[in-house]
């Protein structure tokens, strides 16, 4: 039969063992969803023209935007755009504007990174 200090040890190992798969597990659900090329295309497409690098319309610069880090560090500006677009302001009526499946999907693509966000 097991001793106290061999069931002491197994207890620990397993402790152990749950807690890394814990932190494995929770690393993976940080991740969570990232801007895909599409989005960043959608921004350079329709947003970068009039909110780029060089003297952006009304003080908002988009073009850095590359992943979900940046959407959640400028997430006020992000919300932002999303009113925009969803009412129909942005873009302008005589700028090139997508389509509703490339508006909808750019936004449930920044919507879900807040969700992730807001959840984790």
């Amino acid at each position: 039969m097991f001793s106290v200090r061999c069931w002491s040890r197994l207890y620990f190992v397993l402790g152990l063992v749950v807690a890394w798969v814990g932190l494995l597990s929770r690393q993976g659900l940080a991740a969570g969803p990232e801007l895909d090329a599409k989005s960043i295309a959608f921004v350079k497409k329709y947003c970068v023209q009039c909110h780029g690098a060089e003297m952006p319309k009304a003080g908002l610069s988009l073009h850095t935007v590359q992943n979900a880090a940046g959407v959640l560090k400028g997430r006020k500006r992000w919300e932002s755009v999303l009113e925009m677009i969803e009412s129909g302001t942005m873009p302008p009526e005589k700028s090139p504007r997508p389509t509703a499946a490339e508006q909808a999907a750019f936004i449930g693509q920044v919507r879900a990174i807040f969700f992730h966000a807001d959840t984790t």
